[in-house]
């Protein structure tokens, strides 16, 4: 783009000196070179201008694009963390409820087949309830006659 404007300005010069030098005299000619020298070197400033600014603008999206993808980088990232705590706290759940059913169970078992005495005060009731329901297996699975 530029090389076209200096060129053109360059051959407009070579013949507007031409065609004074042979029409007019030398006082015109040195005017009329100044004038187009100036608006050449106002073309061309406007082009560094236009440049600079592209330049700038292309930066500064580029800096809001990187910030844009770092917060998305960041957002994900507490996003997974919190999954997994979440998934660690389910695991940790699942276990505490496994071993205590595992654990009542046992103790339901082991009363039941030693036939220890155990005062009704001393039984919380999930056991209470536990050990009944277990009768109640019990009582369904037995033979009628």
């Amino acid at each position: 783009m530029v090389v076209v404007v200096v060129v053109v300005v360059v051959v407009v010069v070579v013949v507007v000196v031409v065609v004074v030098v042979v029409v007019v005299e030398e006082e015109v000619v040195v005017v009329v070179i100044v004038v187009v020298a100036a608006s050449a070197a106002v073309v061309l400033v406007a082009e560094v201008v236009v440049v600079v600014v592209v330049v700038i603008v292309v930066i500064a999206a580029s800096a809001v694009v990187l910030v844009a993808e770092v917060v998305v980088v960041v957002v994900v990232v507490v996003i997974v963390v919190v999954a997994a705590s979440a998934a660690v706290v389910l695991v940790a759940e699942v276990v505490v409820v496994v071993v205590v059913v595992v654990v009542v169970v046992v103790v339901v078992v082991v009363v039941e087949h030693h036939n220890i005495d155990i005062p009704p005060t001393s039984i919380p009731p999930i056991v209470s309830d536990l050990k009944y329901w277990l009768n109640s297996l019990g009582e369904l699975h037995k033979p009628t006659t």
